[in-house]
């Protein structure tokens, strides 16, 4: 069912934005469009009234480079195509939007959909490249890509499992009827494993180097790792001179509180960890 609301009707969740971010390129265009007087199709929305409490949130699943633009002109209101659903239904729509109109979707926002996928468990697999390729409405190449690391985890997971029932005396029957895999197969990888660790095995295995693995593998040190990798990423983003250049308001509720967050944390961060390096340089 088609109908008008206020812009402001409509809550834009950030990750159902199928893009990566807005193109600026297109929103202009689409102002430009707007103020020649070009009738765009409806946005969609999904109502969320069903549950318990009718909390009657309209969730925008497609459609945010037409709300954005309808905002730059001040628009009164802006053409809904409005279904029933939770958040669950516009996220799955969302993944799927743009498959057949609006700007291509690139690899950013194939990854992106594919990351919100899983991390929302929408995927039973998130090996399956068949599964995918349904749920975003990409093509198999795309499907085959997003799911390279999750396959590769999955042989490496089944690898593992041969070379330990091999481990356990069973034969290669027995093997391929608990893995799923044929007996062929089930020989492959023990002959692969067997050449890799004659490879890879050292002649006086060193206590150390295995004492320094098991302390890398610890939680102490995977924290470390994880602050360390946003750190990183923290370093890889733009200068925030080139951020205000291309100022964009939306994000303005969320961001104030997470980058006051970040601030206090990086702050903390640095003075304990000067504290700890100044106490080095003394002693």
């Amino acid at each position: 069912m088609t109908e008008t609301w206020p812009l402001a009707a409509l809550l834009l969740d950030e990750e159902l934005q199928p893009r990566a971010a807005i193109d600026r390129t297109v929103l202009e265009n689409y102002v430009q469009l707007l103020v020649d007087g070009v009738r765009f199709p409806p946005v969609v929305a999904f109502r969320d009234d069903q549950g318990p409490i009718k909390v009657n949130v309209l969730w925008l699943a497609d459609g945010f480079h037409r709300w954005h633009a309808h905002k730059v002109i001040e628009a009164d209101g802006i053409e809904v195509d409005v279904r029933t659903g939770t958040r669950r239904d516009a996220l799955l729509y969302s993944l799927a939007a743009n498959a057949k109109h609006g700007l291509q979707r690139g690899a950013t926002d194939y990854k992106r959909a594919y990351e919100i996928a899983c991390r929302h468990e929408l995927l039973t697999d998130p090996a399956d490249v068949e599964a995918v390729a349904a749920l975003l409405r990409c093509s198999g190449r795309w499907a085959e890509k997003l799911t390279e690391k999750a396959r590769e985890a999955d042989k490496a997971e089944r690898d593992a499992k041969i070379v330990q029932l091999k481990g356990e005396g069973k034969t290669h029957q027995e093997v391929a009827d608990a893995v799923g895999v044929s007996p062929r197969t089930v020989a492959t990888v023990q002959k692969t494993n067997s050449a890799e660790t004659a490879r890879t095995a050292p002649a006086n295995p060193n206590q150390a180097a295995r004492e320094q693995l098991a302390e890398l593998a610890s939680p102490e040190a995977q924290a470390w790792s994880a602050a360390l990798r946003a750190l990183r990423q923290i370093n890889e983003q733009l200068s925030v001179e080139e951020l205000f250049d291309a100022r964009y308001m939306g994000f303005d509720r969320s961001f104030g509180p997470a980058l006051d967050d970040a601030f206090a944390w990086i702050t903390e961060l640095h003075r304990r960890f000067g504290d700890e390096r100044d106490r080095r340089r003394r002693a």
